[in-house]
């Protein structure tokens, strides 16, 4: 009994720092940012694939919950189709964002981050991990 009260406190502590870190929903790129990717998307991307294919109810029950690192990393190994990883970090950031905003994800200030082990910190949700402030508080 006590090491199934040990093994669930270690889960659940495990749980609360996960949904610490910053999720889609918290504006983690910018608009400009998106717009690059849309461009990008049109050229590299679309003679594939339409963005309804990466928008809605697909998209949310591949990727809700996982990181953006993950998202990330796919798009990389597996992108464009005729030459996988050929487009620079930054591209593949910018057409994650696109992703992001398609999805109806909010902008925010700052551009997404090139960074693998940065976007693998950022979970890929609807819910924001901070709660939003009371208008009135602002």
């Amino acid at each position: 009994m006590r090491v199934l009260l040990i093994l669930a406190t270690a889960g659940f502590l495990g749980a609360a720092a996960t949904l610490d870190d910053p999720t889609t929903a918290n504006g983690v790129y910018t608009r400009r940012q998106a717009d690059e990717g849309r461009d990008l998307f049109a050229l590299a991307c679309q003679n594939c694939h339409a963005p309804t294919q990466h928008a809605g109810n697909d998209f949310r029950s591949k990727w809700f919950g996982r990181s953006l690192g993950e998202l990330f990393g796919y798009l990389r190994r597996e992108m464009p189709k005729t030459d996988p990883g050929t487009m620079s970090d930054e591209e593949y950031a910018a057409l994650v964002a696109y992703l992001m905003r398609i999805n109806r994800m909010p902008a925010g200030q700052n551009p997404l981050a090139a960074d693998s082990a940065a976007l693998h910190r950022i979970r890929i949700d609807s819910i924001p991990s901070a709660p939003v402030p009371h208008p009135d508080t602002r």
